[in-house]
């Protein structure tokens, strides 16, 4: 019997020296065939969604205040960190008509911008420099970590805009093969909708690593009156960003514009509750 415990207290050491070898973040940059998994929804991945923080899934719409603030105002719906990001933020900025946003900055955080009301001038780097387009709904702005970018006003009507803003929880950062860029996802939308006729559809707008990311994915979609999907989970934090029409998802209406938070690992389906389809883009956040 004592034979026997001492291997059974042998074997549980074993196994926890060999969990902490193969989650530690010096293992994917020696053996990163190793530690990385087999397929998008790696082995680390789902760990992280289990073992990391576990912040509340919410919903949240987006809604200029009653009384127009004075100068540029910001409410925060989540800052915290998550499974698969050290830092997390979620924030939506209000400005009222001819209030300037913000001047060339740059920070160590990724960070995506989606214009909700009125339309930007957009300052964005990347190799070939400096970048300045028109940016309005239907299209996002992704800024990569330490890259130079600003917002101007086009016009003295009154904006807001979404911004999601991450930090890696890994010391060891990704080799960035996402650089900054606009991508205009209003023509997936139409397509969507002048296509035929289906219950739902996806188009990828734009995937790859990040300095913080494994994977950022980003698609649009659009649900048809009625349909949906029953609950899911995944290995990822979700962020979907409503546009047009109305839906329920987790136990909540939510009229757009509005913004869901799915952490890593918690159930949430979605039922298009409205008349007219419901278009969203959808960004998955894939850490190590």
């Amino acid at each position: 019997m004592h034979n026997r415990s001492r291997i059974v207290w042998i074997a549980a050491i074993v196994s926890l020296t060999f969990a902490a070898v193969l989650f530690h973040p010096a293992t994917r940059t020696r053996f990163g065939w190793f530690a990385s998994g087999i397929g998008p929804e790696s082995v680390r991945e789902q760990v992280y969604a289990l073992t990391g923080p576990q912040p509340e899934a919410w919903v949240r719409e987006i809604v200029f205040p009653e009384k127009e603030p004075a100068g540029r105002s910001r409410e925060v719906y989540f800052d915290a960190p998550t499974a698969t990001s050290a830092e997390f933020s979620a924030y939506v900025f209000f400005l009222p008509a001819g209030e300037t946003p913000l001047q060339p900055h740059k920070h160590v955080e990724d960070e995506l911008i989606v214009p909700i009301e009125s339309e930007l001038d957009v300052l964005t780097t990347d190799s070939r420099g400096p970048l300045t387009e028109h940016v309005g709904t239907g299209k996002v702005v992704f800024n990569a970590a330490d890259q130079t970018h600003a917002i101007s006003r086009l016009s003295d009507e009154r904006a807001s805009y979404l911004v999601l803003k991450w930090k890696s929880r890994d010391p060891q950062p990704f080799e960035a093969a996402l650089g900054s860029a606009v991508f205009d996802f209003q023509k997936l939308h139409r397509h969507q909708l002048k296509g035929e006729q289906r219950p739902f559809r996806a188009d990828t707008i734009f995937e790859g690593a990040t300095r913080s990311l494994k994977k950022l994915h980003s698609h649009a979609s659009t649900l048809a009156p009625g349909a949906g999907y029953s609950a899911q989970q995944d290995p990822s934090d979700i962020a979907m960003v409503l546009l047009r029409g109305e839906v329920e998802t987790l136990g909540q209406k939510a009229t757009a514009p509005a913004v869901f938070f799915y952490p890593a690992g918690r159930p949430h389906g979605l039922q298009n509750v409205g008349d007219d389809p419901a278009q969203y883009v959808v960004f998955e956040f894939h850490g190590r």
